[in-house]
């Protein structure tokens, strides 16, 4: 189709697929809510909503494409496009940004009850628009560079005992 769809489009996409999800989730929870014989306290209900369980599958189906699409695609990114002699400090960047990502996902934590799942989901949807669109911004031109980077050269960083060896080699050489 011509459609040319770097690692940075599917990281957007990633994006697009979590905010999807996050909006179905408001949806669904919502209608828990109002067919709920308890209303917003449905977790206190004994008798439960008549919603099939199946109504979910859509936030799923989301949530595990936007991690396809982003997650496994941006450890990729950062591993090809970094130089050899970086890839693991580049990865552990990686890695620490989702660790951050997690501990902020803590502070919702008390937004995770009755009857405030449906603020909770409209506003990680909100928050994930947002951070969709500051990545577009930080990282629209970086499309263009995609083949280069991935032809970027080993670096020249030697460390303390690999730049001893080459200095005894070259003493021995003289």
């Amino acid at each position: 189709m011509g459609i040319n769809f770097t690692p940075l489009k599917k990281i957007q996409a990633g994006f697009c697929c979590a905010m999807l999800s996050m909006i179905v989730a408001a949806l669904v929870q919502h209608f828990i809510y109002v067919k709920s014989p308890c209303g917003e306290f449905a977790s206190d209900c004994e008798e439960p909503p008549n919603l099939s369980v199946w109504v979910q599958t859509p936030a799923y189906l989301l949530i595990a494409f936007s991690e396809i699409f982003a997650s496994i695609t941006g450890l990729e990114y950062a591993y090809t496009k970094s130089p050899k002699n970086m890839r693991a400090l580049v990865t552990g960047v990686f890695w620490f940004t989702h660790a951050f990502s997690s501990a902020i996902a803590q502070a919702f934590v008390p937004l995770a009850a009755d009857p405030l799942l449906v603020w909770l989901y409209v506003t990680i949807a909100i928050l994930t628009f947002f951070g969709w669109v500051a990545f577009w911004w930080t990282f629209r031109s970086l499309d263009a560079e995609n083949d280069a980077l991935d032809k970027l050269p080993e670096g020249g960083y030697l460390s303390n005992s690999a730049a001893l060896a080459a200095k005894t080699e070259d003493a021995e050489r003289a």
